[in-house]
């Protein structure tokens, strides 16, 4: 795998109105209420957050196929300043993000030509989501903080920038690859159908104010093991 560079391309500058005035209708679109209702609560210190552990690779799916000219699209390795800078633009928690960036990674950056369409970190040794530790074996990776740009949406990149991160991380020797997807988002749920990702167990996370905090396995999928 090539080694983690700084690239030249320059980024696309994302707005953060974008989400903040059309997100209640983008969010209706694509089915999404039900977590913007639930992220609402969360704000409030009321967190409540059931989630699927899935298991992703190259044995779940075939390539996927874009609506675009495919040979414009080129994955590479990016440094986390591309991350940090996405975060920043979009008022997400950057303190977050530094706390998931102290654990092994690779920061992922799928270019058309020269303009940066789409974003993902893998995680390489452990990953911790909710409270909960995950510890990855030789062969393991983590996929997370999937973006894709706003001028980029409609082309099936989602999929395609997973596929393309399991051919370079099987380069390595991590040929399993787990996520999150929340319960209520409907969107990440279509786009993980498309790549065949199989449910592992299924957790309910549940935080009050920020003083209790405990995750509760809800079920497991022993045929998704095979």
């Amino acid at each position: 795998m090539e080694e983690k560079t700084h690239t030249d391309m320059m980024p696309i500058k994302e707005r953060s109105s974008f989400y903040k005035l059309k997100m209640l209708r983008n969010r209706a679109r694509y089915g999404l209420l039900l977590l913007t209702i639930r992220n609402a609560f969360t704000r409030l210190g009321l967190d409540f957050e059931p989630y699927w552990i899935e298991r992703e690779g190259l044995d779940c799916c075939n390539e996927p196929e874009l609506k675009d000219v495919k040979e414009f699209y080129t994955l590479k390795k990016v440094d986390d300043s591309l991350i940090r800078e996405q975060f920043r633009i979009l008022s997400w928690n950057t303190a977050e993000l530094e706390s998931v960036l102290s654990y092994d990674h690779y920061s992922f950056g799928l270019f058309r030509q020269d303009q940066i369409a789409a974003i993902m970190i893998a995680f390489i040794n452990e990953y911790t989501f909710k409270k909960q530790h995950l510890t990855l074996g030789p062969h393991e990776a983590y996929l997370a903080n999937m973006y894709t740009y706003e001028n980029f949406r409609g082309k099936n990149l989602a999929p395609y920038l997973r596929y393309k991160c399991y051919e370079m991380l099987a380069k390595e020797g991590k040929t399993t690859c787990y996520s999150v997807t929340q319960y209520f988002n409907s969107s990440s749920l279509k786009f993980k159908a498309k790549l065949g990702a199989r449910h592992q167990e299924l957790y309910l996370h549940v935080g009050l104010f920020k003083k209790f905090q405990k995750t509760f396995l809800l079920k497991r999928y022993p045929a998704a093991l095979t």
